[in-house]
């Protein structure tokens, strides 16, 4: 395809069923394949791959009216930047832009000066969605008599002729050169990371149905409270329990000040009554001992951040201090949904440990932590073992360094630049006075969705409903309000927001195995064969679905902390758990 075409970066000939795009994150060109493949001739488009724009193109392969296949390519932008390579770039700035619907616009190429002098003019293109702005600069200004509107309009010209051209010259490609295509060179695959974790004792075979519980007749997912399984199959529910008299006395009985209760070492994270249980003086043992774990493993950093809670800043600030008395740094990211604790564990150089206080979904007089250890999630023995290390003393060395770092606009615009909504919806958000209001208000706007909020504000008191998305009676405001917006969709968010449960336009409740199921569809469709995790308490219908879909059924036992060491362990494209904890592995 290179002799054929000047200035190609890259060119695929894919059959329906080649993934190659997919596997290169070119969602645009995804996008595109599917719709010459569904019979449309789709425009050109600029997408931004590799840390670079790109003009995609692509054409349907023919024999006798049916569509083989699918010609793409894929230009740099250099070929359109040296049509303006002679001009005085100190007369103004030149920018070719692609605009879609409710998005903003993004400047494909851009050249010449950023000062302004004159206000901004542009030119629509013959091709939808492409136009050419010009902003004057002081120097063309000061000229006697400026003649930027012209030099901008053959400009304009220049640039839709080399389009059509191009355009021509793949035309002609598709045409009389498509028995001469190339021998496409072999791939090398990438061996991909392999989990710290092993194993996942808790993992149930998942093509057992007896311990899933059966949709009610009408296919709706079955609500909290209505779970059709047995007490000995079912794994105890996620609020954390209140002490027994006897343990409150054997705790009354016990001196010493470094004593903490069992209860709150759970099997999944710590969480516990905030001032009673957990208290500033465990968060401070907590750090240390975390610290020392973190710096064990060669780690020298340690990224902490909590929900809006009341309780939460005294223990944040104690854990802090914890950590920096065994000299081990802290990147401070302040109040931030757990999602975005995650995020930055991925994203910075420095280290890949985190640690969220957080008591997710429980009432307001609760706290705890979620621990995040090289891309493991802390679990099971590992938390049990906590209790005793907090007994121990750890010696003190020379203070280590507190950075306070706001990733929120870096978060906001990733998410953003990579999803474009299929229609103009407006969206009711429910963040339940939780720590993910702002956030997700931020996100939905910046993909172009009008968003109503409703509780996005933080109030540690939660006054107007408690910030658990499994109870059908917490989701009656945003049902309401969904109705009578006339909204296209509703999202429920708990208190460190990492649960999701959905409202159709018609008030009805969309629970997370039910959502589960529209996302392996559309996953698995990408990953065929891949595996899908879920819970014990998700609806029996995932397991045939699934299959259905193509993708391999796996049931594990309830807990965030096994679902996300799993999803890792197997390279699930997608999991989730009836509580409301989705998980991706795809594009995210």
């Amino acid at each position: 395809m290179t002799d054929w075409v000047d200035g190609l970066s890259l060119g695929y000939l894919l059959s329906p069923e080649d993934n190659r795009l997919d596997k290169a994150h070119n969602f645009a060109g995804q996008q595109i394949m599917l719709k010459v493949l569904a019979g449309e001739q789709p425009k050109p488009v600029a997408a931004f791959i590799n840390k670079s724009w790109h003009f995609i193109y692509a054409y349907p392969l023919n024999d006798d009216d049916k569509i083989l296949g699918v010609m793409l390519i894929m230009l740099g932008t250099d070929s359109l930047s040296s049509l303006l390579g002679n001009m005085d770039k100190t007369l103004g700035k030149t920018e070719f832009y692609q605009t879609l619907p409710k998005i903003n616009g993004k400047a494909v190429i851009a050249l010449g000066t950023n000062e302004k002098a004159l206000e901004t003019v542009s030119l629509k293109t013959r091709i939808p969605h492409w136009e050419i702005r010009f902003t004057g600069s002081t120097a063309l200004l000061n000229q006697a008599e400026p003649s930027y509107q012209e030099f901008f309009i053959i400009l304009g010209a220049l640039i839709a002729f080399m389009l059509v051209l191009i355009y021509l010259v793949v035309r002609y490609t598709l045409y009389h050169h498509k028995d001469k295509a190339p021998t496409a060179k072999p791939r090398k695959n990438k061996k991909k990371a392999q989990p710290v974790n092993d194993g996942d004792e808790g993992a149930v075979d998942g093509n057992s149905g007896s311990y899933l519980q059966v949709l009610p007749s009408g296919g709706e997912a079955s609500k909290p409270g209505q779970d059709s399984q047995t007490e000995e199959s079912c794994p105890e529910e996620d609020k954390p329990k209140e002490p027994t008299a006897k343990e409150n006395e054997e705790s009354t009985a016990t001196p010493e000040p470094t004593s903490f209760p069992g209860v709150v070492f759970r099997d999944y994270d710590i969480r516990g009554l905030a001032g009673s249980q957990l208290t500033a003086e465990f968060a401070h043992k907590l750090g240390k001992v975390l610290a020392t774990k973190a710096l064990d493993l060669g780690e020298h950093s340690i990224i902490v951040g909590c929900d809006g809670r009341n309780s939460s800043g005294e223990l944040t600030e104690a854990l802090e201090q914890g950590i920096l008395i065994t000299g081990c740094h802290v990147i401070h990211l302040g109040q931030v949904p757990t999602p975005l604790l995650n995020y930055a564990t991925h994203e910075l150089s420095e280290t890949d440990c985190g640690i969220m206080v957080t008591a997710s979904h429980n009432p307001a007089e609760y706290n705890g932590f979620k621990m995040f250890f090289k891309r493991h999630a802390l679990c099971g023995d590992e938390i049990l073992s906590l209790k005793s290390e907090l007994e121990k003393d750890i010696p003190e060395m020379n203070p280590g360094e507190l950075e306070v770092r706001d990733l929120s606009e870096e978060y906001v615009d990733n998410i953003a630049n990579d999803i474009v909504p299929a229609d103009d919806l407006k969206v009711v958000l429910d963040a339940g006075n939780g720590v993910a209001g702002k956030h997700g208000c931020r996100v939905l706007e910046a993909i172009g969705c009008e968003v109503i909020p409703l509780y996005c504000d933080v109030d540690g008191d939660f006054p107007n409903h408690p910030p658990d998305t499994s109870v059908a009676e917490n989701l009656a405001d945003l049902i309401a309000c969904v109705k009578e917006s006339n909204a296209n969709l509703g999202i429920a968010l708990d208190g460190d927001g990492d649960r999701m449960v959905a409202i159709s336009e018609s008030g009805k409740i969309i629970w997370p195995d039910e959502l589960l199921m529209i996302f392996a569809r559309d996953v698995v469709s990408r990953h065929p064969g891949a595996d899908v995790v879920f819970d014990v308490k998700s609806t029996n219908r995932l397991n045939s679905l699934i299959s259905s879909y193509g993708g391999r059924p796996v049931m594990l036992k309830t807990g965030h902390s096994h679902m996300y060491n799993k999803i890792l362990e197997c390279e699930a494209p997608v999991g989730g758990e009836y509580s409301g904890h989705i998980f991706f592995h795809d594009r995210w």
